[in-house]
């Protein structure tokens, strides 16, 4: 038996009940990894996570790595554009059904909705509900979806399980006794597989017999299916179902239909979790056969109909400039009393834009009323002759995506790694002195207050630039004296994550004392603004250059992107070193992104370099690249 890869239903209540508990949660970036897998990345407090919408039939949050394509397609930076800086604050599903619906709030609202069933889809829409994005089109009877229509779910006439009872059950298998017992329980209660399975074996029935052919069995089937929604109520048992080939099936609590099959593993972590571990590398193995000829075949069939359209209207009016023709006199004779002003019967007149329309055996026509018959046949002509070689157009294209189709399609290539635990100073800017002291700079206000109250010890010392505005710095020092060497790459760390920088100085006064004069309140009776830190007896100063090193070390059998001063003597593989300029800071990111994954190509080390990485390491204003480093 193949594994199972879509989620259920209640599978997928499970999930996002977990992921609701996590709310409101930051949209950091959207990804298309595939045709039919997205991601977003995710922040909340200090730990990253990344949404997997896989359109195949699964949502769920994974503490995995997954690869990103190097250039987005055109649906993830529309994605971006409309959920930048924006954050998850609610989640809805309807009923049981496979529909995922994800509120977001920020410089725009609306909803994300992840449509799981079928060939599924993704749809992004506003405030009003006007689709901005979606991944597939769609126009059928019920509904139509598209950019700038409203979405609309598709219909649906199940009972959400809060309305469930064994007595509205029995109603149920009486009203349609006619049906087989899977198709109730599929589409009015929106229960499927593996747990209807599970109903039918505790009730002892067969899913595929017609309910009027178990009516002695209606109770049993009732109750068990009452029992399997009460379920619902309860936390998640996460279980995995193993086979001699692997792992082939999973579900929210344990099923005996399935216990009996396979052995039975219970998981120790989170429903998510447990998602995460099953599913991740298997929906990796399935999107790796995604080819791009959806696309394409999808592209074929609407040029073919374009072209019909083309034809069919070159035709059209061919015939009626053919009519004209033949009944010159006719109509040059109809188009003089028009411009007279006489009112002809079964002609409509636009004076406004100088038309009449008038009917042919071919159907109407606009004719223009300053020019004569033959020159308005002549207008038809041509009109016709464009329509045609629109059409032969199309035929090129046509051609074009037929022998694409008839080559080998390039595979997506999606990966997946375990994310390696990162190290608690890694939040931090960060980087290990030349006397061997961690030191360590805030992100922003709230960093630096974080590293005071939560991290720094009275015997540590405290570094900050003698202006408002600037990083707190921290020597983490372990009770050991600290060395000259340190106290100076401490002091340019300072003054280099600072207001000096933007300033464009190359020189900044820094002050610092031990940890055990830094106090977050003021004495009473005083003021300390917002972020600020009152400093209790004498301060030691010196000056601080302005001046780091962007590179790439090997630390702890790991690669790690840090900023650090140039007269750090520890070993460093690659980096540039750099000072305030002009180059403004996103193109120094281009610049400097590209340069280090060069070089780190070049010296074949398996390190990763982010744009993240980069906007957290470079100073607030322009930048000058000195010179490479290593």
């Amino acid at each position: 038996m193949s594994a199972r890869l879509k989620m259920a239903g209640i599978d997928l209540r499970f999930a996002l009940r977990e992921i609701e508990n996590l709310l409101p949660l930051r949209v950091e970036k959207a990804y298309q990894l595939s045709d039919s897998l997205f991601s977003l990345r995710l922040g909340r407090s200090v730990k990253r996570a990344e949404l997997i919408l896989w359109l195949g039939g699964a949502v769920y949050l994974s503490e995995l790595e997954w690869e990103k394509p190097k250039v987005p397609p055109p649906l993830a930076m529309g994605l971006r554009k409309a959920l930048k800086g924006s954050r998850i604050v609610e989640i809805q599903q309807r009923g049981l059904e496979r529909i995922a619906s994800f509120r977001y709030e920020g410089e725009r609202s609306g909803w994300l909705h992840v449509e799981l069933f079928g060939k599924g889809n993704l749809i992004l829409t506003d405030e009003q509900g006007l689709i901005l994005q979606l991944a597939r089109s769609l126009t059928v009877r019920a509904r139509t979806l598209r950019r700038g229509v409203k979405y609309v779910p598709p219909p649906s006439d199940s009972i959400p399980p809060e309305e469930v009872g064994e007595d509205l059950l029995l109603q149920e298998f009486e009203t349609n006794s006619d049906t087989e017992v899977w198709r109730l329980l599929t589409f009015r209660l929106g229960i499927g597989p593996p747990y209807m399975e599970e109903i039918a074996r505790q009730a002892s029935v067969d899913l595929r017999a017609k309910l009027k052919d178990l009516r002695e069995r209606w109770s049993e089937l009732a109750r068990a299916t009452q029992a399997l929604i009460d379920r619902l109520k309860l936390p998640p048992e996460p279980t995995l179902y193993l086979s001699r080939d692997g792992y082939v099936d999973f579900s929210a609590f344990p099923l005996r239909v399935l216990s009996e099959r396979y052995v039975t593993k219970r998981f120790e972590g989170t429903f998510n979790q447990m998602l995460d571990a099953y599913l991740s590398e298997k929906i990796v193995e399935s999107v790796r056969g995604e080819v791009t000829t959806d696309r394409a075949r999808e592209s074929i069939e609407k040029q073919l109909a374009l072209r019909k359209e083309y034809e069919k209207e070159a035709k059209r009016l061919r015939a009626i400039a053919n009519e004209i023709f033949a009944r010159l006199g006719e109509v040059d004779l109809l188009l003089h009393r028009v411009r007279k002003g006489e009112q002809v019967e079964g002609v409509e007149v636009d004076r406004s834009r100088g038309v009449a329309r008038i009917e042919t055996s071919a159907g109407p026509v606009e004719l223009e009323l300053r020019l004569s018959a033959a020159e308005n046949a002549a207008r038809l002509y041509d009109r016709a002759k464009k329509l045609e070689q629109k059409a032969a157009r199309i035929g090129e294209i046509i051609e074009d995506l037929q022998k694409r189709l008839a080559e080998p399609q390039p595979e997506y290539v999606v990966t997946i790694r375990k994310k390696k635990r990162k190290a608690w100073y890694e939040r931090f800017r960060w980087f290990v002195s030349s006397g061997g002291m961690l030191v360590l700079a805030g992100l922003d206000a709230s960093t630096n207050m974080e590293l005071v109250k939560r991290y720094m010890e009275p015997r540590d010392l405290f570094f900050h630039v003698d202006m408002p505005g600037g990083a707190v710095v921290i020597v983490k020092t372990r009770g050991r004296e600290v060395d000259e060497a340190t106290i100076r790459e401490a002091a340019c760390y300072a003054a280099s994550y600072s207001k000096a920088w933007r300033e464009g100085l190359s020189q900044a006064d820094v002050f610092y004392v031990r940890g055990d004069r830094v106090s977050t309140h003021a004495p009473s009776g005083t003021f300390l603004p917002r972020g600020s830190f009152y400093i209790e007896g004498r301060r030691s100063y010196l000056r601080g250059e302005l001046r780091l090193v962007i590179g790439v070390i090997e630390h702890k059998e790991d690669y790690k992107v840090i900023s650090r001063p140039p007269s750090v003597v520890n070993p460093i593989v690659t980096g540039f070193e750099i000072v305030p300029g002009d180059l403004p800071k996103d193109q120094a990111i281009r610049v400097l992104i590209e340069s280090l994954r060069d070089a780190v190509r070049r010296r074949g080390v398996p390190a990763r370099i982010e744009v993240e990485d980069l906007q957290r390491l470079l100073p607030s204003g322009g930048v000058r690249i000195v010179t490479p480093v290593g």
